[in-house]
């Protein structure tokens, strides 16, 4: 009897021991799926703004965002813009970070629209910027 209650004993702990082993998996699985979701998050990051601008001029302010969405391809990340214009005199955006293998910033992002829209209000050109993208895509993304 002695002999069979060690042996239940053991089965026992052994069976604990699992049941313990298997709780700290699950809990790893748990805290990385955590890490993982929150990196997704963070590079899914977007920003919003809303700007006070005549309802005739909205049409060619929304085109020449769509315009640095190829643009911030050939400066090496994408983004993707999407707009509320429903307002009157009213222009509500937010872009979206969909490629970043540069890590950049949203502050770079945001001073690469400024230059962006400045140059396209002086009239000039873009052909002086870096090929940090495929030249044929490059160029194709340009002309």
């Amino acid at each position: 009897m002695g002999k069979n209650q060690d042996i239940v004993v053991v089965i026992v702990v052994l069976t604990i021991i699992l049941l313990l082993l298997v709780s700290f998996v699950i809990l790893i699985l748990f805290i990385k799926q955590g890490r993982v979701y929150k990196e997704r998050r963070r590079k899914e990051a977007f920003t919003n703004y809303i700007f006070l601008i005549p309802d005739n001029l909205k049409d060619l302010f929304i085109e020449s965002l769509r315009a640095f969405e190829d643009y911030s391809r050939l400066s090496g990340y994408e983004v993707k813009f999407s707009f509320d214009n429903s307002g009157k005199d009213r222009l509500g955006f937010k872009f979206t970070i969909t490629e970043n293998p540069n890590n950049i910033s949203k502050d770079e992002i945001r001073t690469d629209i400024k230059e962006f829209l400045d140059k396209v209000q002086k009239g000039e050109k873009f052909d002086d910027l870096p090929i940090v993208i495929n030249p044929f895509e490059h160029q194709m993304v340009l002309y």
